[in-house]
């Protein structure tokens, strides 16, 4: 029931703003207990959805967006990529402006920090 509950809320979250989250609004939300939840469990949903669709890219025999080592075990550890975000706008805060949205600045820095090789090496290890 609690899952169900939260993902109505979750839904009245992400419904009430038709645009992505700013990194200006995650910060001011993120220290807000309940706030700080429903934040954790878009941005789990929205690099869940990336390393997906590097799966289809890869399927397809198509360039994935990013080629992040299986043994960083980011994919499967929703606390860690947590820790990721709060990393990358630490890293980038000198040069990003608040009004950049925190979706552009994770694919930015995935594909960055983890560049995919052309051709064999681009084959999931």
């Amino acid at each position: 029931m609690r899952i169900l509950v939260t993902a109505a809320v979750l839904l009245l979250f992400v419904s009430g703003s038709s645009q992505a989250m700013k990194i200006s609004d995650y910060n001011a939300k993120k220290e807000i207990p309940k706030q700080r939840e429903l934040i954790n469990l878009y941005l789990n949903g929205y690099i869940t959805g990336l390393f997906q669709a590097n799966d289809i890219l890869e399927a397809r025999g198509q360039q994935r967006l990013f080629c992040m080592p299986e043994e960083e075990g980011f994919r499967q550890d929703g606390r860690r990529r947590l820790e990721f975000v709060d990393s990358i706008l630490s890293k980038t805060a000198a040069y990003v402006k608040d009004d950049t949205t925190i979706e552009i600045a994770i694919i930015s820095t995935l594909a960055n920090t983890y560049p995919c090789k052309s051709g064999a090496a681009n084959k999931k290890k």
